[in-house]
């Protein structure tokens, strides 16, 4: 490229399109000219295709990082639900009847149970 005001490409161009031909350019040296402009050319735009195409990647990966973290809050905030509800509920005893690996617990143990399950598979996964 000469400089930013007129690129390589247009002045060749201009050259092709003009009505008379410059008496000191041979027709060869202009072909040689727009070949060299054109591999030139050539070579930025695999570059800026290349660039895109990893953008465009890692857009797509960011979008698929974004959605497993909404799924994740998503379970989170039911596993607290749940966990809240269970400890709202935990005065009527004879409603929360269970057990952890066959071991009773008592109905206000039931919520840190959820909420811990909760940290093991954040933590597994």
């Amino acid at each position: 490229m000469t400089d930013t005001k007129h690129p390589e490409a247009l002045r060749l161009a201009a050259l092709y399109d003009a009505d008379a031909w410059p008496g000191g350019l041979s027709l060869n040296a202009w072909a040689a000219a727009s070949a060299a402009e054109l591999r030139r050319l050539h070579a930025e735009n695999t570059t800026l295709q290349q660039g895109y195409d990893a953008a465009r990647l890692e857009i797509e990966s960011l979008h698929a990082r974004v959605q497993e973290l909404e799924r994740e809050r998503a379970v989170a905030a039911e596993r607290e639900a749940c966990a809240k509800l269970v400890q709202d509920m935990s005065h009527h005893r004879r409603w929360v009847r269970a057990g952890i690996n066959g071991e009773p617990i008592r109905p206000c143990e039931y919520a840190a149970a959820i909420r811990a399950r909760g940290a093991q598979g954040e933590s597994n996964g």
